[in-house]
């Protein structure tokens, strides 16, 4: 009985254990973006001048997976074009009035609840704000040149008509919740006397292609830049070369001048939402 009575109260006391508490967030300070972009060895020779200039000199910032709670701090480097921050923390988007030159904001998995703090930013091409808390998509907080804009898996793409809404508030979308849009999604002055059916089917064949040659020259690149970077500390990682920024990167050059067909196909659409502009401008 002694025994029985020994290894009830063993078990009572592990129910009793307390999960663990969620992990408090962290505030964003210098130092952690230095150890982020600059090696040890070259931080450890450096002056504050040195310092600033560095900071201030960062293109690609790289502060996944570091409990960040708020975007504060992040000044230091207004002169970025890409910033990751996915996996995180951040409950709200603000911070970014000087980001003049930012083309690609990844905010994944962070804790944000609403769209806010990014419709001056002028350059910003592509938007991830998946696997956040969002009930509604805004459109009037959305920048209007977006081309890449990814809300999946956030409530508000369940609400009827979210792609519909969105597709026609942001005239130069390409890409939306990671799914091409369409020519006939734009609507009758889009679909150039082509039937929905026919339209979709061409069009999907198309970005079939377009992946396999997106992929294809990402991972080509990805050496040459693992060699190019080898001095950061999230450059070492290989599979940096494959995340979201790159492919979009790649896709992009896929429409360059020297590629005539992707070139026309560009062009259409950018003429598309400037008639569409103007459209809207009259009403």
């Amino acid at each position: 009985m002694a025994s029985e009575d020994d290894g009830t109260d063993e078990l009572a006391s592990e129910e009793a254990v307390e999960p663990a508490p969620p992990p408090k967030p962290r505030r964003l300070t210098a130092q952690m973006i230095l150890e982020r972009c600059v090696s040890a060895k070259q931080r450890a020779s450096m002056s504050e001048d040195h310092v600033a200039d560095a900071l201030l000199a960062v293109k690609r910032l790289r502060l996944s997976d570091m409990r960040i709670g708020s975007l504060d701090g992040l000044e230091l480097c207004n002169g970025a074009t890409h910033l990751y921050l996915q996996h995180n923390l951040i409950s709200e988007i603000d911070g970014l009035e000087f980001f003049g030159k930012l083309e690609f904001l990844s905010l994944s998995d962070n804790k944000i609840s609403a769209i806010s703090g990014v419709r001056h930013l002028k350059t910003l091409q592509y938007l991830d704000l998946s696997f956040n808390q969002l009930i509604n998509a805004e459109t009037s907080e959305l920048p209007l040149q977006l081309l890449g804009l990814d809300l999946s898996m956030n409530p508000c793409t369940k609400q009827v008509g979210h792609r519909a809404k969105l597709i026609a508030a942001l005239p130069e979308l390409v890409r939306l919740d990671d799914v091409q849009v369409m020519k006939w999604e734009r609507g009758p002055d889009y679909t150039e006397e082509e039937a929905p059916d026919e339209v979709g089917a061409s069009e999907e064949a198309e970005v079939a292609a377009d992946s396999d040659e997106i992929r294809a020259t990402a991972t080509a690149a990805s050496g040459a830049q693992g060699s190019e970077h080898a001095s950061t500390v999230e450059e070492n990682d290989s599979a940096a070369s494959l995340d979201p920024a790159s492919l979009y990167d790649s896709a992009m050059k896929l429409f360059e001048p020297q590629q005539p067909g992707r070139s026309r196909k560009l062009e259409q659409i950018r003429q598309r939402s400037q008639a569409r502009r103007a459209e809207l401008a009259k009403t």
